[in-house]
């Protein structure tokens, strides 16, 4: 009744204002109308609630709620936060989608309660969608080859660089060390050469910068005090491979509308880890080995090159060309295989922390590898 008093107040003052005689009868069609305005307010009640990640506990900006079968609903604003009109019959049933989560279905009890809705990511639902130059495609849907590289599918040997963790892991990706010694250079061809008189090797992305992947160039001697045919180094050996999250490997025509003609030989994208939300994280691992020749090459030694070579020369008609005397001055001999090569070791420690809160994250690591190579003179640190 106060409220229909204040109402009918309102008024008078408003009619007096611009000289409107309220009559009987027009004061009963406004009271008629008032009468059952209290109703249609007190009718809209609201249900409010934030919408949030369950895993980041982020919240989700454009999130839909709605009536199941309906067209009514209301999207959550910037902070995650709703508010959505219901009717006073309870219980009421919420939609709430978002794209790239699981939609979760909420049962309206208590409208004085505020709701904390929490999404799950659904992986499944992306349907492996790939950003490409263009837009986004689905994996199934691309022509150019695309092969996608994690950590676990990468720490499986001891690597000195990121070529050799692409060594038979992905299809149509081909690894040829151009030399033997630890840390040289390494060829690396995705589906092949595009180019005849021009370089193949792919562009290298690491955390969305292009490195210059070119080998060190070599002179010929008295050219800057380089050495005559100095072994090309893999600029790539500055990257510690433990800190590798994943890799992505690129050859097609988006790869080409991104990165130009650098992209045209393929690209490989290199995503390094970094710090999670869940606290300080410590981690150490060692890793050890031996490297050793798969197969020597099968020699005569001494006694039996002495003793080829003295049947030789009888079966031609001639004398012994060692004789008892040469035997026992030459002695067992040299296996220079076994002076040049040796069982190289090789050994890498790794140490990183990593942590963070709401605000920041940090990843810091540290990295020790020494390889010995199989030939003596040869060693990476």
């Amino acid at each position: 009744m106060l409220f229909i008093s204040f109402l009918t107040n309102y008024l008078k003052e408003i009619m007096a204002k611009r000289k409107v005689l309220l009559t009987g009868k027009r004061f009963l069609y406004l009271f008629l109308i008032f009468l059952f305005f209290p109703s249609l307010i007190y009718s809209q009640n609201r249900v409010n609630g934030r919408v949030v990640d369950k895993r980041t506990e982020e919240p989700i900006i454009g999130a839909s709620i709605a009536f199941p079968g309906t067209h009514t609903g209301t999207i959550t604003d910037i902070d995650g936060y709703f508010t959505f009109p219901v009717s006073e019959e309870l219980p009421v049933v919420l939609h709430i989608s978002y794209m790239g989560y699981r939609t979760e279905e909420i049962n309206i009890y208590d409208l004085n309660e505020s709701l904390l809705v929490e999404l799950t990511e659904n992986l499944y639902y992306l349907e492996g969608v790939v950003v490409v130059g263009y837009g986004t495609q689905k994996r199934k849907d691309i022509t150019g080859s695309v092969a996608s590289l994690k950590d676990k599918d990468l720490n499986l040997e001891i690597a000195t660089s990121v070529d050799q963790l692409l060594q038979g892991v992905s299809a149509g990706v081909q690894v040829q060390q151009s030399s033997s010694e630890p840390g040289g250079g390494i060829s690396v061809r995705i589906r092949g050469g595009s180019f005849i008189n021009a370089g193949n090797e792919p562009l290298y992305v690491i955390d969305g910068l292009p490195i210059n992947n070119s080998s060190t160039l070599s002179a010929s001697s008295g050219q800057g005090g380089l050495a005559e045919n100095q072994t090309p180094r893999n600029p790539l050996n500055s990257l510690n491979t433990n800190d590798i999250e994943s890799i992505e490997i690129l050859k097609d025509a988006s790869a080409t509308a991104i990165y130009g003609s650098r992209g045209a030989n393929g690209v490989i994208i290199i995503t390094t880890k970094r710090g999670r939300k869940d606290g300080t994280t410590v981690n150490y691992s060692f890793n050890a080995g031996v490297q050793q020749v798969a197969k020597k090459i099968d020699v005569l030694s001494t006694e039996q090159y002495i003793r080829t070579m003295n049947e030789l020369s009888v079966e031609r008609g001639g004398t012994a060309v060692f004789t008892t005397e040469d035997i026992n001055r030459i002695g067992k001999g040299t296996d220079w295989q076994d002076e040049i090569f040796r069982n190289a070791f090789v050994q890498s420690h790794n140490l990183s922390l990593s942590g963070g809160n709401e605000k920041t994250s940090y990843y810091t690591s540290f990295n020790y590898l020494s390889q010995d190579g199989v030939v003596k003179k040869y060693w990476y640190r």
